[in-house]
């Protein structure tokens, strides 16, 4: 079956934000950081990594820059082209680990008490915090 424009895109939203995540990591900037570089808040590249958001062109490009990397290695997996010295295997096995790296992190929190405890109420107003929330 022929997929819509609509699935196409919102695909490339989630792979350019995907990459753009490994890229973040591979640099060592936190979201938070990441932000402050590109000068949005730390929800915002939140929404970008996760493809929720669709990523501007003068955007891309002033991540790219903050991340010391070229604008093609956040393009080219999306059109099926590794960065240099990197396949798209390894991109999608780093972009995997990085999301068991922050279930890892937010597990650990969990377990030592440093996440507040929220209600019920506040849930829905969390969840642009990545619902790293414990609730009563």
């Amino acid at each position: 079956m022929k997929q819509t424009l609509v699935q196409t895109t919102r695909e490339t939203d989630i792979a350019i934000g995907a990459t753009i995540k490994i890229l973040r990591k591979q640099a060592g900037l936190s979201q938070e950081r990441l932000a402050a570089a590109i000068g949005v808040t730390f929800q915002q590249v939140q929404k970008y990594e996760k493809g929720t958001n669709r990523v501007a062109v003068s955007t891309l490009i002033a991540i790219c820059h903050a991340l010391g990397a070229e604008p093609m290695a956040v393009i080219g997996p999306v059109l099926g082209k590794a960065p240099a010295g990197q396949s798209l295997a390894v991109l999608h096995l780093h972009n995997r680990l990085a999301d068991a790296e922050e279930r890892l992190e937010a597990i650990k929190a969990i377990a030592s008490g440093k996440l507040p405890v929220v209600s019920g109420a506040d849930i829905a107003a969390a969840a642009d915090l990545n619902g790293y929330f414990v609730t009563q």
